[in-house]
């Protein structure tokens, strides 16, 4: 059922999408990149066609969900080389997901590449420094649940955002401001969401 209601929202987001090159087409006008192929050293002669003109959105969208259906939907075979009971295959498998979401934080957000460290000590150094930044975003969100939700990048921005000013009088007296609060370093630094 679940599986039925997403794609449906998928095939309204093509719809609204194929309308959209429809009219631009209509209209003469060239499509957005994301529909032409051609580079200064490639060109593209594309044409469309839309089937489903004539059919009003829903009839047009429950046409093409049927469509859709192959009779293999929401099975899968897991193979190993090792010798699971099925429950063990399937929350490894279940697992698996949570480590690609690590590795993916760790590559595209806390920028573990390119290393530019040439010696191996070098590089362990720069490896453990990434694994504590995950590790304390990981204590952070495990901490406060309504970070659990929240990308990697949005709460290192956060932090990174945040700022303290040592402002030295001249009796040597010392005044710190903090400075550039949101509701994500308020929560971490002061435990709780602004104006709560």
């Amino acid at each position: 059922m679940i599986l039925m209601v997403n794609r449906r929202k998928h095939l309204e987001q093509e719809y609204d999408e194929a309308l959209c090159l429809c009219k631009t087409i209509q209209a003469k006008k060239p499509p957005r990149q994301k529909y032409r192929n051609s580079n200064h050293f490639l060109q593209t002669h594309l044409s469309y066609t839309f089937p489903l003109t004539g059919l009003s959105r829903e009839e047009a969208i429950e046409r093409a969900l049927q469509l859709s259906i192959t009779g293999k939907e929401g099975f899968f075979a897991l193979v190993s080389n090792k010798d699971f009971s099925l429950h063990e295959a399937l929350q490894y498998y279940r697992e698996k997901d949570g480590v690609e979401k690590l590795f993916n934080s760790i590559k595209n957000e806390l920028h573990i590449r390119p290393t530019r460290c040439w010696t191996q000590e070098a590089i362990n150094g720069s490896i453990l420094i990434v694994f504590l930044a995950q590790l304390v975003i990981s204590m952070l969100r495990y901490k406060h649940a309504c970070l659990r939700h929240v990308s990697t990048k949005f709460i290192m921005q956060s932090l990174s955002n945040f700022a303290l000013t040592i402002i030295t009088a001249q009796n040597g007296m010392k005044t710190r401001v903090f400075s550039n609060f949101d509701w994500i370093n308020t929560l971490v630094f002061c435990g709780k969401t602004p104006g709560s």
